[in-house]
């Protein structure tokens, strides 16, 4: 009874023709791989497109703050020689002198548009450039005040007047606000000479040995330039690269639209979100809208979002100056800009799956006929044989009707077994294929990772020597004022303390209240105590400034040219940027330095780059030291000269480095330290440093139980 439910139940079920049943799952199988490996593909296509945006963005926008760094400096560092010269007279005060320098300036800063000097007399010396690029010089003296005559050059030296203005340069914004702030500042961005060419200036007061001003000198800097560096730096070919004001405004921007309309022939500055450029008014009204304000944007945003109905990557970095600047740098690169290969490589895959469905299709129901027809014939013929026709295939006319029949069966079994064979090796090519291209794409996914990483660390280390400089210079200043006024404070409180021993000996018989409290103060105690105590304090602030000099001379880790250095320096001044490292903790003791120097002569290297490589070995050398309390902890350092090289060694006596282990430290992402402790990057970092940018040698014995050491070979002179 239970034998037959299964028999009843195949009778129900439709019958299927020999061509769906070869033709349906091989189809399936075919567009079942073929689809996932298409969706797969446009997967990892979009996550690279997110990365190699990010990374091209903060590249373009690293540039554009560097270039604003380095250019907007330059008017500022011209006033302070300026300004200096001046007070200290080493520039004369004659103003066509004065004009005969900056004549020369002029002709070196090629981006200058005026340099200029006023006095409070009135008097006014410029130097000015004109739409035709030629310089002229503007002057102000008795008996014409309040009228400057322009003159054409020659040499230097003014020859004849071109033209007058009524001008007086003390009521100008340039003069009024150094005279207010009694500092360097800019001022507002202006139209250079209704040239409809954005400009601004930058003062700087001039004081007499009294600390009284008795001038100003300026630059003023057309703006122009920049919107020239930002064409050429378009990181994507729809991308926009614009700088704003925090109330908005336009400074420059990449396009070829104006950052101003004009109103009455006269310029008038425009806001990003009223630009006649789609991408940069879109996005500028997205920022504020996001953020209510651009004054509330004091970090830097990176942000997807759709603009113009498309997916769009925005990154805004704020950047400032310490002269009043305070600006936003924005980048928008659509995303259309990286797809287009990756929706061509989809219509690609698209249609070779279809072919392939097609053929496959086409293939099997040739199969699927010549197969039904082989079975007709045997059918046919075993039928035939069955009825004692013999005649009706000649193959089988000597042939008795068993021996037809089995005959039948095997030919039938060995055309099915051929059919299956031919299914199965297609199967397997088809595989080997998938898997090949995988594995192509792995190694591509594990490349592009290994490089992030290293990128990153390079960049985490960049901006570590960033920060270590600025507070070494943040901590620098009050140190200095402190221990500058401790020999003062000693010395007042030395002459308080002679004055006080005359009282009590001219006075002794002093008013009760008065030794009642000296008696409260303990005021013998605080005679002998203030010394030391002011002689600890000056200790402190000594050590304080060593510990800053120190950090300023490890924040080279941003210096990418070749300078000529002293290794031992590097390694001491890294050797106190760890000193909390190597003191006494609950699961050790203190470690102990062994110091060897030679004589090493200065090498040529990135100094930044080996300080990183010093960090790091040393680093290592007290991880491996610690949890371990059974022998003193130690670490060696030597140095040594040979003709062509030097050699720095590092050695500690911790646990050591299995032999297995060993050929694999340099490999990135290795590392035996816990889930969360390491990266894995640290030695990859300091071999590519040494072998790969200074052609040095970086190698390591260890030996299981008694330590590790690495010795580094670098070469005196690069190659």
């Amino acid at each position: 009874m239970f034998l037959l439910a299964p028999v009843k139940l195949l009778h129900k079920l439709p019958k299927l023709s020999l061509s769906y049943v070869l033709v349906v799952p091989f189809v399936t199988q075919i567009f079942i791989a073929v689809g996932l490996t298409g969706y797969w593909s446009l997967r990892h296509g979009q996550q690279s497109i997110e990365q190699l945006v990010n990374q091209l963005s903060s590249e373009s926008s690293k540039r554009v703050e560097q270039h604003l760094d380095s250019y907007l400096v330059r008017p500022h560092k011209v006033n302070y020689v300026n300004a200096r010269s001046l007070e200290k007279g080493l520039l004369s005060r004659d103003l066509r002198t004065l004009g005969h320098y900056f004549w020369e300036q002029m002709r070196v800063y090629q981006d200058f548009a005026f340099i200029n000097y006023a006095d409070q007399d009135g008097n006014f010396i410029g130097i000015n450039r004109d739409a035709r690029n030629v310089l002229q010089m503007d002057i102000i003296e008795p008996p014409h005040l309040g009228t400057y005559y322009r003159y054409d050059i020659d040499q230097g030296k003014p020859t004849k007047p071109v033209t007058k203005v009524p001008y007086e340069p003390r009521q100008e914004v340039w003069y009024t606000d150094a005279i207010t702030a009694r500092k360097p500042l800019w001022t507002r961005i202006y139209f250079w000479n209704d040239d409809k060419v954005m400009a601004i200036s930058s003062s700087h007061p001039v004081f007499n040995d009294r600390q009284q001003i008795i001038g100003v000198v300026g630059v003023d800097y057309l703006l122009d330039r920049i919107n020239d560096f930002l064409k050429q730096l378009r990181p994507s070919p729809s991308a926009s690269v614009f700088i704003l004001e925090r109330d908005g405004l336009l400074v420059g921007n990449s396009s070829d639209e104006r950052t101003y309309t004009v109103e009455n022939n006269q310029p008038k500055r425009i806001k990003g979100s009223e630009s006649s450029d789609r991408l940069i008014r879109e996005t500028t009204q997205y920022i504020i809208k996001k953020y209510g304000s651009l004054d509330r944007i004091r970090e830097p945003k990176w942000i997807k979002t759709s603009i113009r109905n498309h997916s769009t990557f925005v990154q805004v970095n704020p950047w400032r100056d310490q002269y009043g600047l305070d600006w936003l740098v924005v980048i928008a690169m659509p995303e259309s800009d990286f797809t287009e290969q990756i929706h061509r490589n989809t219509q690609t895959t698209i249609l070779l799956c279809a072919i392939a469905l097609i053929i496959t299709t086409s293939l099997g129901l040739l199969t699927a006929r010549w197969i039904a027809r082989s079975i007709d014939r045997l059918n046919i013929a075993s039928s035939a044989i069955a009825q004692g026709d013999l005649h009706q295939t000649v193959q089988l006319s000597q042939i008795g009707e068993l021996a037809t029949l089995a005959q039948s069966f095997n030919s039938m079994v060995t055309q099915l077994r051929a059919s299956f064979i031919a299914l199965e090796q297609t199967n397997a090519d088809l595989e080997s294929r998938v898997n090949e291209r995988t594995e192509k794409l792995s190694n591509a996914l594990q490349s592009l990772q290994t490089a992030q990483a290293q990128m990153l660390q390079s960049e985490k280390m960049s901006s570590l020597g960033q920060m270590v400089a600025g507070i070494a210079h943040e901590i620098n200043n009050p140190v200095t004022f402190i221990s500058g006024n401790l020999m003062h404070a000693d010395k007042y409180a030395n002459d308080l303390m002679i004055l006080l021993a005359l009282y009590q000996k001219h006075l002794p018989d002093t008013i009760g209240e008065i030794r009642d409290y000296l008696e409260e103060c303990d005021f013998e105690f605080v005679s002998r105590d203030l010394p030391r105590l002011l002689k600890s304090m000056q200790e402190g602030a000594n050590r304080i400034q060593s510990i800053v000099l120190s950090l300023r001379n490890f924040s080279r880790l941003d210096e990418a040219q070749l300078k000529t250095v002293d290794l031992q320096e590097g390694l001491e001044n890294t050797l106190l940027l760890l000193q909390h490292r190597l003191k006494h903790t609950s699961k050790r003791q203190e470690i102990k330095i062994i110091k060897a120097f030679q004589n090493l002569p200065k090498i040529e290297c990135y100094a930044g780059q080996l300080n990183q490589v010093f960090l790091n070995l040393l680093g290592n050398a007290i991880d491996a030291l610690e949890n371990i309390n059974d022998r003193p902890l130690i670490i060696w350092i030597s140095t040594e000269a040979t003709d062509s090289s030097a050699i720095v060694r590092i050695r500690d006596n911790g646990q050591g480095i299995p032999n297995t282990t060993q050929p694999k430290i340099f490999d990135p992402f290795f590392t035996t330290k816990p889930v969360g402790q390491g990266t894995g990057l640290g030695l990859s970092i300091a071999y590519q440093i040494v072998v790969g940018q200074h052609h040095g040698a970086l190698s390591c014995t260890s030996e299981m139980g008694k330590g590790t050491e690495f010795t580094i070979d670098i070469p005196i002179h690069p190659v």
